[in-house]
C-alpha cells in the first residue's frame, strides 16, 4: 500500500476508532488535523503549525458577531415567533410541573450545539426565553 493511500486510510480508522470513544469532535478534528500534517510534513513542522494555528484562532474577534444574535432574538421576540413556540411548547410539556423551563434548557443546549458560543447562545435565549417565562410565571 503507498503511502498516500495509507494516510487517509489510517486518519479514516482512527477517526471512526475516536468517535466510538466519544472524544469531543474539535478535539479530534485537531488531533486528526496534527497527525496527518505530521505524517506529511514532519513532526517539527507539525508542532510549528499547531502553535501558529492555536495563536491565530484565540486572538480572533469572533465575539463581534454577538450582536447579531442578540438582534436575531430580538428579531424572535418582537416577531412573535418565540410566543408561539413558547405556547406549543406548553400543550406539549406545560401540563408537567416545570415542562416549560425544562423546554428551555433544553432549547439552549440545542442552540448553543448550532451556534457554538455559550456567550451568543447565553445572550440570544436570555433575550427570546425570558420575557415568556415571565408570561407564564416562572421565577
Amino acid at each position: 500500500m503507498s503511502a498516500s493511500l495509507l494516510v487517509p486510510l489510517s486518519i479514516v480508522v482512527l477517526l471512526a476508532a475516536v468517535f466510538l470513544v466519544r472524544i469531543p469532535i474539535g478535539l479530534l478534528l485537531m488531533l486528526l488535523g496534527f497527525l496527518g500534517y505530521a505524517a506529511l510534513s514532519g513532526p517539527v513542522r507539525a508542532v510549528g503549525m499547531l502553535g501558529n494555528e492555536l495563536w491565530s484562532t484565540f486572538s480572533s474577534s469572533g465575539l463581534t458577531v454577538i450582536p447579531l444574535f442578540v438582534l436575531m432574538g430580538q428579531l424572535c421576540y418582537h416577531s412573535g415567533l418565540s410566543s408561539r413556540l413558547y405556547r406549543s411548547v406548553a400543550a406539549w410539556a406545560g401540563h408537567r410541573k416545570g415542562g416549560v423551563a425544562v423546554a428551555t434548557m433544553l432549547a439552549c443546549g440545542g442552540f448553543s450545539a448550532i451556534c457554538g458560543s455559550n456567550t451568543a447562545t447565553a445572550a440570544t435565549m436570555s433575550v427570546i426565553s425570558l420575557p415568556e417565562m415571565a408570561r407564564l410565571k416562572y421565577n
